[in-house]
């Protein structure tokens, strides 16, 4: 990317990526280019040009773990994350968003990115187990978060035990199966299943982009899969980045002013950047074997 910039082949970047790319990416960029952070994140980020256009911990995981109080009586959590900037920063957000709410944090573990070992998933699911925890606040991403999964619908806990995730998406529901999705809830701005009329014009729209690019299938019917979080929220960087240029390239100038304040509608509903955090309609859903039922908007 260094090469890119210095032979002036890009205006602009954006992209969905683990929060430890990002810090790498902003280092080179910075104050060059203006950057779009597209995905969920744990909050902070202050490089020159930087937009982080995600949720973050207080929208998305504060206010979804009051209403799993109210209306599932959960108020003992546990929190698994993988061991890199994301995790670690959203629980020490989530910690201190949650004082004096009475809904308590017993434990964390941290593991590594892919980590395969079936014993290292065994011995958390038992901290779990004698942490008394009513649920598990899943901060686990790809396929360390659908190994995860099925260890615990092995183990038979998704029983008694129920997890919250803010990074789940109808890929990772699907490819955990439908025996190891019971009583898991997820939090987001978008899902596919949103039913408000600019979500059912950005999934059609994604639809004819996809046979565009990629061929319909089978007796002329469309062969693109739903549009994830993945889809939506990088759609909706691209749109950030257009929206601050106007009709020149975007510059870091235009960065530095959307980076007080700016406002932007996107397929899920209206974002408001300010400071830095971006406010989004937040809503939950819940899995129902291999799909993911919206039934509650959180903020």
């Amino acid at each position: 990317m260094g090469a890119l910039l210095e032979s002036g082949s890009i205006d602009a970047v954006t992209g969905w990526h683990l929060s430890n790319a990002r810090q790498a990416i902003a280092k080179v960029v910075g104050g060059h280019v203006p950057y779009v952070y597209a995905a969920a994140y744990e909050g902070g980020e202050r490089s020159d040009g930087v937009l982080c256009s995600g949720e973050v911990p207080g929208d998305q995981i504060v206010a979804s773990l009051h209403w799993l109080r109210t209306e599932e009586r959960l108020s003992r959590w546990f929190i698994v994350g993988n061991d890199y900037v994301w995790p670690r920063g959203t629980a020490a957000a989530t910690r201190v968003g949650l004082r004096d709410t009475g809904i308590e944090i017993l434990g964390e573990r941290f593991l590594p990115l892919d980590t395969h070992d079936p014993a290292c998933w065994d011995r958390v699911l038992n901290e779990i187990e004698r942490s008394g925890a009513h649920g598990v606040i899943s901060l686990l991403v790809g396929s360390d978060a659908v190994r995860f999964n099925r260890a615990f619908g092995d183990k038979g806990l998704d029983a008694t035990v129920t997890r919250f995730s803010p990074f789940t998406d109808e890929t990772v529901i699907l490819a955990s199966g439908a025996d190891a999705t019971a009583n898991l809830f997820v939090s987001a701005g978008w899902f596919a299943g949103l039913d408000s009329a600019s979500a059912v014009e950005f999934t059609a729209g994604f639809g004819r982009a996809f046979d565009l690019v990629n061929g319909i299938g089978p007796a002329d019917e469309s062969a693109a899969p739903p549009p994830g979080t993945m889809a939506e929220t990088t759609y909706s960087g691209v749109h950030l980045l257009a929206g601050i240029a106007g009709t020149s390239v975007p510059t870091v100038e235009d960065a530095r002013r959307a980076f007080g304040k700016w406002g932007w509608d996107s397929p899920h509903g209206p974002v408001d950047l300010h400071h830095g955090s971006a406010r989004h309609p937040v809503h939950m859903a819940k899995a129902r074997g291999v799909e993911l039922d919206v039934i509650a908007r959180v903020r």
